[in-house]
């Protein structure tokens, strides 16, 4: 079982409880969060303190992972298959949509050791094709 992946799925179905999604109630009851995503107002206090927790999981299976083989792996190959690494041979999308800067992977052995594992598999499994 890939642990990021069922964390995503947990936390994916947690999050879409709070989306509205008859956008019929009156405009000044909503928060928009994201292109096209609203959710009341009087769930923001709780979709925030939500939020936090998420990134809290995150970072404590991050820590977790003592060698940068398990957790931290399985987060890579999802996010750089995600953000086209295989065609663009390019971690800046993924870092970014994880919240790390490259200088914090490169500064850290495990984030560093399960990053680089995570792009050769990505480009074994799915290598760019010759334009």
């Amino acid at each position: 079982m890939n642990q990021y992946v069922e964390m995503k799925r947990r936390q994916r179905q947690e999050y879409e409880k709070f989306l509205v999604s008859d956008l019929g109630e009156e405009p000044d009851r909503l928060y928009c969060v994201a292109p096209n995503t609203y959710i009341r107002k009087g769930d923001f206090m709780e979709f925030q303190d939500m939020l936090d927790r998420f990134a809290q999981e995150r970072e404590d299976a991050v820590a977790a992972d003592l060698d940068g083989n398990g957790f931290i792996f399985e987060m890579f190959v999802y996010e750089l298959t995600a953000h086209g690494y295989a065609s663009r041979r390019k971690v800046e999308d993924t870092l970014e949509a994880l919240g790390y800067t490259s200088q914090e992977v490169s500064g850290d052995e495990h984030m560093h050791h399960g990053l680089m594992k995570a792009a050769k598999y990505v480009l074994k499994k799915r290598p760019a094709r010759n334009l």
